[in-house]
């Protein structure tokens, strides 16, 4: 696992600019590919849905209206039929002679009925039922007309002449049977538009199904690139920054015992690394240089301090024989330490002369040791001077790395705020698939409305087949009431009982006519509230979907916060590396100061020099030596020179080019 997880980093982290960009734009685009995909199911489903809505909505208007014209084209000829007969019982006479003209009415009413009903067939694609229909519309008329012919027989003839067309008339009777056989056929239009909007919607539930399957997987798809995006992030991005946000402020402490693993890395982050190694090496070397100066600092101190102590102990030796010796005093006041007493002395100042010529040669000795001291003393000063002259020049290089540093932190803080404004993008994206799917349950919701209102249609048509049940139940007991009334009035009777057993069939035809309906109506109801109940689990869904879109808002939320974590971080690596720069600008004040202190060192070790030249002494010559190179000091501080393992060590960094770093 190690070696794929190095091959990611060193592919994708390469570079934090692109990585960021390569990071939001693959969220964006799976965002965008898995909501485009949503908005093409979500749009297929709107037209399937409304598809299904239109033949619902026209079969369940329609047919209805088919059957009642179906019913009343019965009902056309059956009252056709009937006036014929009053008038063929009647014999137009007591004022009864309007039958032909009822009769000539509802054979009109036929026709338009039976030209609705026609359509009505059409439009529903029925050829069957056309096919029916044009059929008793074409031999409608001769029915009627022989009927009207057998009529005006049975009133101007009697019975006698009427009975003989009445075989006829039956058979023109049959021709119009073929209303008998639509009821099967009605049966089988709705149990096929049922089978259809079944089918339809079985295959509106599938779609929605596989909607809901696309986004949940939609949802997991980004929610897991989502995860992976802030899992690199965190281990190859914010987890080295805060190891080297801790480690540069533990180098502004001057701790340097903590490595940083990240140089090898080709990004920004490699460079932050390999920079605080630089640092941390300068760091190493300021503290290793301030170290050898304090040393020969405390040795040059030591020194002085053991040579005031030698000069004060032999002046007091001096004031004491200064005290006891005039003429001394007077030669050393010249400075003249070659003058001895000479053995002429009186014997009681012989031991006084040993003891003066002992003390000038131990002055001698000690002024000698002055001069060896002071030499030694200006040249630790020159060499303290160059150190810290190479000191400065290092600080000012170190400030000017700082300045680079914090110009490369500010790229990368820009870089991180672009990363966080293209989460932000994505956010958006995912909110407006919100609101799509938002869209889609309000669609749902309509078609919900649109459905029930087909419904309620359906209890209608049921109330009216109750309508027509009761009118049939009315005829029928009629018919039966006009039957017993025929059996009464005899022979003269005889057509009307025809008549009214030919209404009670009739009726009972419409009885069982409107108990189909009645039957086919519940079914239909039952199907539009199954259609109804889809509906509803499609709106669930789709508020599942609004629910899982949110939380993936989130996720992009929560990225959008971790690119401002990773601001704050680099806000605070600059503040560190400020911190850093201010300790640099106090180092190269104290520099400062020790060129100041190491140049008084320097005036008072020449002047002591000058003031020991003055005696004079068995080595005046060397005196004069040092006299004369007295001015070659100040030119040496100009250019230092060093010897010993400080002059190597100073001397290597100021070999070094500076351009690496």
């Amino acid at each position: 696992m190690a070696a794929p997880a190095g091959f990611f980093s060193h592919l994708l982290f390469r570079d934090l600019s692109r990585s960021s960009l390569v990071l939001f734009g693959l969220i964006a685009l799976v965002t965008t590919s898995c909501a485009g995909y949503d908005a093409y199911l979500i749009s297929v489903d709107q037209s399937v849905a409304g598809k299904v809505e239109e033949d619902v909505k026209k079969f369940s208007e329609q047919f209805p209206n088919l059957v009642g014209r179906r019913k009343d084209v019965e009902m056309d000829i059956v009252q056709v039929q009937q006036y014929l007969q009053d008038y063929a019982a009647t014999r137009g006479l007591d004022g009864l002679d309007d039958g032909l003209n009822e009769a000539d009415k509802y054979a009109n009413k036929f026709k338009s009925d039976v030209k609705a009903a026609t359509a009505l067939a059409a439009s529903l694609g029925s050829a069957e039922l056309v096919a029916s229909f044009t059929k008793i519309e074409k031999a409608f008329p001769e029915w009627y007309a022989f009927g009207v012919q057998m009529a005006k027989a049975y009133a101007a003839q009697g019975p006698a002449a009427g009975n003989k067309m009445m075989a006829r008339f039956d058979e023109l009777c049959d021709t119009l049977q073929e209303a008998d056989g639509m009821s099967d056929v009605l049966t089988r239009m709705k149990a096929e538009s049922d089978a259809k909007l079944s089918a339809s919607m079985s295959m509106l539930a599938d779609l929605r199904a596989r909607q809901l399957n696309v986004a949940l997987a939609s949802v997991v798809v980004v929610a897991l690139t989502c995860l992976l995006a802030i899992m690199s992030v965190r281990r190859y991005v914010v987890s080295p920054l805060r190891w080297i946000t801790f480690a540069f402020s533990e180098l502004a402490q001057d701790k340097l015992d903590y490595q940083v693993h990240e140089a090898g890395r080709e990004d920004e982050v490699g460079e932050l690394a390999r920079t605080y190694g630089r640092f941390q090496r300068i760091a190493t070397e300021r503290i290793e240089n301030l170290r050898q100066v304090e040393e020969q600092r405390a040795i040059v101190e030591s020194e002085r301090r053991t040579n005031e102590l030698e000069r004060e102990a032999r002046a007091r030796e001096q004031n004491e024989l200064l005290r006891s010796l005039g003429e001394g005093l007077g030669k050393l006041a010249d400075c003249d330490l070659t003058w001895r007493w000479s053995d002429h002395l009186p014997d009681a100042y012989r031991k006084l002369q040993t003891d003066f010529n002992s003390a000038i040669a131990q002055l001698e000795t000690a002024l000698t040791g002055v001069k060896a001291s002071s030499e030694s003393v200006r040249r630790g000063a020159d060499e303290i001077k160059s150190a810290a002259a190479e000191l400065s020049h290092r600080t000012e290089q170190q400030a000017a790395s700082l300045e680079e540093t914090t110009a490369a932190l500010r790229e990368v803080t820009g870089t991180v705020k672009r990363s966080a404004a293209s989460a932000a993008h994505a956010s958006n994206i995912v909110g407006e698939t919100k609101l799509d799917a938002e869209r889609s349950g309000d669609v749902a919701r309509k078609a919900v409305v649109a459905i029930s209102e087909i419904e309620r249609s359906s209890r209608d048509i049921d109330q009216i087949v109750g309508v027509i049940d009761e009118i049939a139940f009315q005829t029928n007991l009629l018919a039966l009431n006009a039957g017993v009334e025929a059996a009464r009035a005899g022979d003269s009777g005889r057509g009307f009982a025809v008549v009214a057993s030919e209404v009670r069939a009739l009726a009972q035809r419409s009885a069982g006519a409107a108990k189909e309906i009645k039957a086919l109506v519940a079914d239909s109801s039952s199907k539009v509230s199954q259609g109804v109940e889809f509906v509803h689990q499609t709106v669930k869904a789709l508020e599942t979907i609004v629910t899982h879109v949110v939380e993936v808002n989130n996720l992009v939320t929560e990225i959008a916060g971790g690119a401002e974590a990773q601001a704050t971080s680099l806000s605070e690596i600059s503040s560190a590396v400020d911190q850093m720069d201010q300790i640099t600008q106090r180092n190269a004040a104290m520099v400062q100061d020790t060129t100041s202190a190491t140049e008084g060192l320097q005036r008072e070790s020449l002047g002591l020099e000058r003031s020991v030249g003055a005696f004079r002494i068995a080595s005046a010559p060397m005196a004069r030596n040092a006299n004369a190179r007295a001015p070659a000091i100040g030119s040496r501080a100009a250019r230092p020179v060093y010897e010993g393992n400080l002059a190597r060590r100073l001397d290597e960094p100021a070999a070094q080019s500076w351009d690496e770093f």
